[in-house]
């Protein structure tokens, strides 16, 4: 990522704040799509499951893995909030960095968290 200069920031403050506008919907968009996707899985998968049929072991598997790609993407939320909050308030890179990171870091695994419940899910009928 590069770093934009105080200077620069001075000569086109508009174009810095609509540029951080942009990455602050991109993010909000990505949040909200990983919550939705696990969050319809899991909801399509317990519908499924309580029509009061027999069902394979590996859809609650499936089950689980969709409900923790939810609480990571919550997780990931909230810390994208922490880093939105220190850009707002100027508290520093460092601090930003490190409330950045682990919120990437939480959106990749509830990237994961779907993709090992569509497998799972999948597979539980072969």
């Amino acid at each position: 990522m590069e770093k934009v200069s105080a200077e620069q920031v001075k000569q086109s403050p508009e174009w810095f704040i609509e540029n951080l506008k942009g990455a602050i919907t991109l993010a909000d968009s990505g949040i909200k799509s990983l919550i939705l996707v696990n969050g319809a899985a899991d909801v399509g998968l317990l519908t499924f499951m309580g029509n009061g049929k027999a069902y394979p072991v590996g859809l609650r598997h499936a089950l689980v893995s969709f409900a923790v790609g939810v609480f990571m993407a919550t997780v990931c939320a909230i810390f994208a909030y922490g880093a939105q909050r220190c850009v707002a308030t100027g508290s520093g890179t460092k601090v930003e960095a490190w409330l950045t990171i682990p919120g990437v870091i939480f959106a990749l695994l509830s990237a994961v968290a779907f993709g090992l419940g569509v497998y799972l899910a999948a597979t539980a009928f072969s």
